[in-house]
């Protein structure tokens, strides 16, 4: 039986446009200054990114997944869309672990993609700094040197993405978007929280079979579940739950639970 919608989480100015614009503000000003410092790297505490990076290594390496051209199937490289993608962090992390496929990141704060790009840029001119020097310790040996490439998107006010490939995107990346949108008070038309309609935006932006990952630290797995399977599927498809990510627990209350979860879902229509 699947769960009931959870209750709704107390809005917060994190779930405003604006303390995000401020936020990238900052970064943009900070990256400038110190190119090392690429800004915040979300749920770092947890080790999420680490975790999702090895996730995603253990499905290639079980043959759902594709790093590469070079696989004995011939298959397309996977294709990764990050929704909130905020400072780029987790796409340029897969490009240095090697995937080589299109990724795109999108945010619909316009700050957040200047940052992106700005970061991609730096690292574009570094990587190249390293070639010129042929650098025989040169770090750059198993990485992608494929773009990644940014763009203003607003998920809840969707417009054409250029980019997107015409059956959608292999792999749907979510760190964190989710529990700022579902911190926004804004409503639609009919009185709904905007958070609502979340999951019927993100199932077009995925091909049929697609993995959608999503990490949280405002929802429990089984209140993510909640929100993403429902026993009547929409006319934007449906998902299933196909995988969960490990992390330490504690018990708190009588209850067990993390700090963090990280659940994978499949579009199955």
């Amino acid at each position: 039986m699947v769960p009931v919608q959870p209750k709704h989480l107390e809005p917060s100015e994190l779930g405003t446009k604006q303390y995000w614009e401020d936020a990238y503000s900052r970064e943009i000003d900070n990256h400038k200054t110190s190119p090392d410092d690429e800004g915040t790297v979300w749920f770092s505490d947890s080790g999420a990114e680490e975790k999702v990076l090895d996730f995603l290594e253990c499905y290639a390496d079980d043959g759902v997944l594709f790093k590469d051209a070079r696989n004995e199937h011939a298959n397309v490289p996977t294709s990764f869309l990050d929704l909130g993608t905020g400072n780029g962090h987790l796409l340029f992390a897969l490009r240095d672990a090697g995937w080589d496929g299109l990724m795109l990141g999108v945010d619909y704060s316009a700050k957040s993609v200047q940052l992106a790009r700005q970061i991609g840029k730096a690292r574009t001119e570094q990587n190249e700094g390293q070639d010129d020097a042929e650098d025989e310790h040169d770090d750059t040996e198993g990485k992608s040197t494929r773009p990644v490439y940014f763009a203003e998107y607003d998920i809840l006010n969707p417009t054409p993405l250029s980019d997107a490939p015409a059956a959608g995107f292999d792999v749907v990346l979510d760190k964190g978007t989710f529990d700022a949108i579902s911190l926004s008070s804004e409503t639609t038309p009919d009185g709904r929280r905007i958070c609502e309609t979340y999951c019927e935006k993100v199932l077009p932006l995925l091909k049929t079979g697609g993995l959608f990952v999503i990490t949280s630290c405002n929802w429990t797995e089984d209140e993510l579940t909640a929100w993403f399977v429902h026993d009547t599927p929409s006319v934007a498809g449906s998902f299933e739950l196909c995988d969960r990510i490990e992390y330490p627990s504690f018990t708190f209350g009588g209850r067990k639970g993390s700090s963090v979860a990280t659940l994978c879902f499949k579009r199955t229509s």
